[in-house]
């Protein structure tokens, strides 16, 4: 059935998470992407949303007519801030501490994601991202089941971290998505222009009807998480 479109997907993002993180690098994941893609195409999904990864020249070598796959609007790298959903790097890395700055996680170096803290530090992701050629941005404006040191109930980034992304992405015509779980998130996301949720599954009534009544989008992108 052609013509699907999936408003939430990661391309780029098609190993686990702890075989990206320490044992495979961007050549790795591009060539594992050209299947990926491929089998969105083969299921009918012509259009993707990819909500985080380094899927730019992936979606410039569909529209050119040399890989197939469905037409692809990217995020690049997801934003996140120190200790939150998308912060990947090991206790003992260099650079965990406020000591010791600098140094990567896999994740970043490869553009899956950037981890930013403060005004200038998200300004400067979010700026790079649209630099890029993101047609969104994505934050990670909260906890989640795939990262190791946040708890899922956790509201990520302030007021001022997440109303200047907003900012920077509406001076390039376009939108902020959010990765949250709860109330007080998608609240604080609303308050600062966030147009798109994704997730969102502990969410109270009340959060609902304000979500109907700005008529922002919410994505569930639910999943099923098997205990080991």
């Amino acid at each position: 059935m052609p013509g699907l479109i999936d408003g939430h997907a990661h391309i780029m993002i098609n190993y686990n998470f702890g075989d990206i993180e320490h044992n495979k690098d961007l050549t790795d994941i591009s060539i594992n992407s050209v299947k990926v893609a491929e089998r969105f195409l083969d299921d009918g999904f012509t259009t993707v949303r990819d909500m985080g990864g380094p899927a730019f020249g992936l979606a410039r070598e569909i529209e050119a007519g040399n890989v197939k796959g469905p037409r692809i609007y990217p995020s690049g790298g997801f934003i996140s801030q120190t200790s939150g959903h998308g912060d990947f790097r090991d206790r003992a890395d260099a650079g965990f501490t406020s000591q010791q700055p600098g140094d990567l996680s896999n994740f970043e170096r490869m553009g899956i994601g950037n981890v930013a803290d403060g005004v200038p530090e998200v300004l400067r992701a979010t700026r790079l991202n649209l630099r890029n050629g993101a047609s969104q941005i994505k934050i990670m404006a909260g906890g989640g089941g795939s990262s190791r040191f946040d708890p899922i109930d956790t509201t990520q980034y302030s007021v001022e971290e997440t109303c200047a992304i907003v900012e920077a992405a509406k001076d390039w015509n376009t939108y902020v998505a959010a990765h949250t779980f709860n109330d007080r998130s998608v609240n604080r996301l609303l308050d600062c222009g966030v147009k798109t949720f994704e997730h969102g599954f502990f969410i109270n009534d009340d959060t609902m009807k304000r979500i109907s009544k700005e008529a922002v989008m919410w994505f569930l992108r639910c999943g099923v998480y098997l205990q080991t």
